[in-house]
């Protein structure tokens, strides 16, 4: 029995995968992680507690596509689907109906739902993009509709 050692040339992509061939690493890259490089991410509290003012009840992780005006598109997304951004608390105190903050990707990642007293929230993610689907997150919603 013969044993050798050989040394093999490894490229690893920014998302720690691994390729033999340079040029195959390099087309991942540019083809699947380009598309992740201009998405931002936000979570959005709503379905606000309007008999006591506890809080909200739901939170949704969105992924937005576009470098620009994601932060936009993600309010413009709220208003369509959460309505007005002001209720009233028992009919007489305004407050917030939803609430939009840009997070980062490992707390998207993460989707923890927080509480509302003792009742953790309802959790639901979206991906707002004009462009193709991204594995890992839902089918996406086009950023504008006519």
């Amino acid at each position: 029995m013969k044993t050798t050692t050989k040394e093999v040339a490894v490229f690893i992509s920014e998302d720690n995968k691994e390729f033999l061939d340079q040029a195959l690493c390099e087309k991942y890259e540019k083809e699947e992680l380009g598309c992740w490089k201009d998405i931002r991410y936000f979570s959005v509290v709503h379905s606000a507690d309007l008999t006591e003012g506890r809080g909200w009840s739901r939170i949704t992780y969105m992924a937005v596509e576009g470098s620009y005006s994601s932060a936009l598109y993600a309010e413009l997304y709220c208003e369509k689907t959460f309505g007005s951004s002001v209720e009233f608390v028992q009919g007489v105190a305004p407050t917030h109906a939803w609430n939009l903050q840009e997070i980062d990707r490992a707390t998207f990642d993460l989707k923890n739902p927080g509480s509302i007293g003792d009742y953790p929230r309802q959790v639901a993610t979206v991906f707002l993009s004009n462009g193709k689907a991204l594995e890992g997150l839902p089918e996406p919603i086009p950023l504008r509709t006519k």
